[in-house]
């Protein structure tokens, strides 16, 4: 069965829509909406629905809607769409909406996707891409800036592509993602930025977590990329658990303002392959830690370059690092805290470790650990200048 209709959903209260079974499709010629309160819209069993087979449309979340669900579920089952994707809620409090993509199911957007906080309350919106084979795929940009609670969860092996992420990009905003789960993806063509997306904005907060064997995926991050003196932007990026994270170029902690931190910890893996840059801009501060974990910045010409210059580095139990260069300037700090029996290790291979600047510190803990035969040992291969 095929349903044409020129805008789809719409304002009501505790309304169910259902599209399933091979061959049913719902087609939505210009917008699909849904507001009110409790609506539920449920796509399965290898159904389509979709915005604007031909032509510009959009799917939102409308005016105020609250704790409705929207779910793309089962293998071969399919939602489309040929616009924007808004979750948005700048007609007073709204949240709660869920858009669940799940069980081997697909969805596309073609346009960027936007999951904003009200201009009145935070709203708590999400979308969730859940199970093997469950895949969203955007042609753009998604943009994060909605609350503390994750927006973007990816889970239990779905995966999600795009062009990038957003996350709190404008003044005020707070964003947040998730992806956990072993097979679990988030890649990216292009760049991640976290908290801001140029030098006038401020008081913007985000945190994206990689955590139980999942993946992230992209070209640059930003980590704190904007905020000034006074309303600074912080970012926080967390991969832990057996996460892993791959840059193909730089990352920048802490870039053109306000203050970025990496943590790497417990198995997990984040590599770059050009540069780590911890405080890129004068106004910038960047901090890492690593413990339990490893951070990677080589390539195959021995130019990857971890580069600290306005913030601090924590190599604590069981972590390493691995550069083909590392430097410490400005009023940075390095400090390998090594008290337990598993110790951490820097490995420059045959690379440079380069202290220069008059407050630069590098500070080796070698305290004996409780029971130990002897003391930590720091050991260099390349140049200590």
């Amino acid at each position: 069965m095929t349903v044409v209709n020129g805008n789809g959903g719409g304002s009501s209260h505790y309304s169910t829509m259902v599209v399933t079974g091979t061959g049913s499709v719902y087609s939505c010629d210009k917008v699909f909406y849904i507001n009110g309160t409790l609506n539920t819209v449920t796509v399965s069993d290898g159904a389509l629905l979709r915005t604007s087979a031909g032509g510009s449309s959009y799917f939102q979340f409308y005016a105020g809607p609250i704790n409705n669900t929207v779910l793309i579920t089962d293998p071969g089952t399919i939602f489309t769409n040929n616009g924007w994707m808004y979750f948005s809620g700048n007609w007073g409090p709204e949240g709660g909406n869920r858009f669940i993509v799940s069980n081997g199911a697909a969805a596309y957007s073609t346009g960027p996707v936007m999951i904003q906080g009200s201009s009145v309350v935070p709203s708590s919106n999400v979308l969730m891409i859940a199970g093997s084979g469950s895949a969203f795929r955007t042609e753009s940009y998604i943009y994060l800036g909605d609350s503390d609670i994750p927006a973007l969860v990816i889970t239990n092996g779905g995966s999600v592509f795009g062009l990038g992420g957003v996350l709190a990009g404008y003044a005020n905003q707070v964003g947040a993602a998730l992806v956990t789960g072993s097979g679990s993806l988030w890649s990216n063509t292009y760049d991640l930025t976290l908290a801001g997306q140029n030098n006038s904005i401020t008081n913007c907060r985000a945190t994206l977590t990689v955590r139980d064997n999942a993946r992230l995926v992209n070209r640059s991050a930003f980590i704190a990329y904007a905020g000034v003196t006074g309303g600074a932007c912080r970012a926080t990026m967390v991969v832990t658990d057996g996460g892993q994270w791959d840059s193909s170029d730089s990352v920048l902690v802490g870039a053109s303002g306000g203050r970025g931190t990496l943590i790497v910890s417990n198995a997990a893996e984040a590599a770059a392959l050009t540069q780590v840059v911890l405080g890129n801009a004068a106004t910038a501060t960047g901090d890492l830690q690593v413990v339990g974990g490893t951070l990677t910045v080589t390539n195959a010409s021995a130019t990857g370059l971890l580069d600290v210059r306005r913030g601090s580095v924590l190599l604590g139990v069981g972590g390493l690092i691995r550069a083909d260069n590392l430097t410490v300037t400005n009023n940075s700090s390095l400090r390998f805290n090594f008290l337990n029996e598993s110790s951490g290790q820097i490995d420059l291979g045959s690379g440079l470790l380069k202290v220069d600047g008059a407050d630069a510190t590098l500070t080796v803990d070698l305290t004996r650990y409780e029971g130990a035969a002897g003391f930590r040992t720091l050991v260099t291969y390349g140049s200590m200048p």
